[in-house]
C-alpha cells in the first residue's frame, strides 16, 4: 500500500509542477500565442491531476473513511464555486478592471482581513 502511495503523490507532483510552470510561463509573457500555448500546458497539468486527485482517497483509506474523504473533495469544489464569483467581483469593484487577478494574491489582508483573528498586542489590554 505504501508504494502505491508513493506512486500517486510523485505522479500528482509532478503534474501540479507542469500546471504551475504553465501558469508562471503565461503571467510572464506579453505574446498572445504564448500565453496560449502556456494556458494549454497549465490545462494539461491540472487535467492530468484530477484523476490522480481522486484517487488518492480510495488508495489511502478504505470504507467509509474513503468515502468521506471523496465527499471532501466534492463539498470543496463546490464551495470554490460559490467563493470564485464573490472573489472577482471585489478585485473589480477595488480595480475597476478583470485583469488584475494577481492583486488578491498580493495583498490578501485587504479582502480576507475578518476572516482570521489578529494577536493584540500586549498594551491594549483593558484594565479590570
Amino acid at each position: 500500500m505504501a508504494v502505491c502511495e508513493e506512486v500517486i503523490i510523485r505522479k500528482l507532483t509532478r503534474l501540479l509542477i507542469i500546471s504551475i510552470i504553465g501558469l508562471a510561463g503565461s503571467a510572464a509573457s506579453a505574446d498572445p500565442t504564448v500565453k496560449l500555448l502556456m494556458f494549454c500546458i497549465a490545462g494539461f497539468g491540472v487535467f492530468g491531476a484530477m484523476p490522480v486527485f481522486w484517487g488518492l482517497p480510495t488508495a489511502i483509506l478504505s470504507g467509509a473513511a474513503a468515502a468521506s474523504g471523496i465527499a471532501l473533495i466534492n463539498a470543496l469544489g463546490n464551495i470554490s464555486s460559490v467563493v470564485n464569483p464573490w472573489v472577482i467581483g471585489m478585485i473589480h469593484d477595488s480595480t475597476g478592471n478583470f485583469d488584475d487577478g494577481g492583486h488578491v494574491a498580493r495583498h490578501p489582508h485587504r479582502y480576507f482581513n475578518g476572516l482570521w483573528p489578529h494577536p493584540r498586542s500586549r498594551g491594549s489590554q483593558c484594565a479590570t
